[in-house]
């Protein structure tokens, strides 16, 4: 992600979001540097040096979490207007069948349009996840290595 990175949101969870603004209940905002990058050999950074990175990572994750509640609300109230605007598409066709007018429906275009904001949220947030994942697994990692070093440093003080 680039400096200065916002939360991608739509109406549900922007409206969400200032909700919990009137709360006290402050999301986090977009870090001021790019993720950080895990080096080969994580053992080779400082104590200094693993506790910034662990910090670095551990306020992307923070953000990206957000990004990711935020686009799983978003994906999910599209899925319903789609939903809905299918159901009202289905009480104007007059078929025969069940399946023709599910077809009919189908090729409505705003059936298609609102079809094709959810496949481009599900895309988004699929990505967000992906993202959230590894900056996860990263943390972890990091986590492991601090505690590597402080089981280590209790076995040089016993």
């Amino acid at each position: 992600m680039n400096k200065g990175t916002i939360l991608h949101q739509t109406g549900e969870s922007h409206d969400a979001h200032k909700k919990l603004d009137q709360q006290g209940l402050y999301l986090p905002s977009a870090p001021e540097f790019d993720a950080p990058d895990i080096p080969m050999d994580i053992s080779e950074l400082s104590d200094e040096e693993l506790m910034e990175l662990y910090t670095q990572l551990v306020t992307y994750l923070n953000f990206v979490t957000v990004q990711l509640a935020t686009a799983e609300i978003d994906e999910r109230m599209a899925e319903k207007k789609l939903e809905r605007v299918r159901a009202e598409r289905m009480g104007t066709v007059n078929e025969k069948t069940v399946s023709a007018a599910k077809a009919k429906v189908a090729s409505d275009p705003i059936v298609v349009v609102e079809l094709e904001k959810v496949d481009e949220l599900y895309a988004y947030r699929k990505l967000v996840e992906s993202v959230h994942q590894n900056l996860d697994r990263n943390v972890s990692l990091a986590s492991r290595e601090l505690t590597r070093r402080t089981s280590q440093q209790g076995k040089r003080f016993s």
